[in-house]
């Protein structure tokens, strides 16, 4: 996927997710007192609950140009699960080398981390051509 399709999909999603919170506010005005009971009001904690869960997770801290990627986030991109990513994804030859930024007093060893950036031009790379014969031009 490339990046302007990945950070059209997060201003999509960011869109969304401000219509769910304006339809939050909206119902505010109806909630019941804290320590009242009843459906409304379950639904509109639960729904405070997923917005807030929704919106630390869209919020992009770090640009993705600059952003670390683990192997649970690799797996998320490429979508494996993360013991596959470090088993059989991050071994390949030519994938990008892993950044181990070091710890205090050097002990133990750092998880490693790869540059998104790199990451993505790695998947973009193994895209293959579409084999057959070319479209009719008109």
């Amino acid at each position: 996927m490339e990046l302007a399709k990945i950070r059209q999909t997060v201003a999509e999603m960011r869109g969304q997710l401000d219509t769910l919170i304006a339809q939050i506010d909206a119902l505010e005005k109806d909630r019941p007192r804290a320590g009242e009971s009843g459906t409304v009001y379950e639904i509109d904690e639960l729904a405070c609950r997923v917005a807030g869960e929704l919106e630390k997770r869209l919020k992009s801290k770090v640009p993705i140009e600059h952003a670390l990627w683990s192997t649970g986030e690799i797996g998320e991109y490429l979508q494996r699960p993360a013991q596959v990513v470090r088993d059989r994804v991050v071994c390949l030859p030519g994938f990008p080398e892993a950044i181990r930024l070091p710890n205090v007093g050097g002990i133990g060893r750092a998880h490693p981390r790869w540059k998104a950036m790199e990451v993505i031009e790695w998947v973009e790379s193994h895209q293959t051509a579409r084999v057959g014969r070319p479209r009719k031009k008109n």
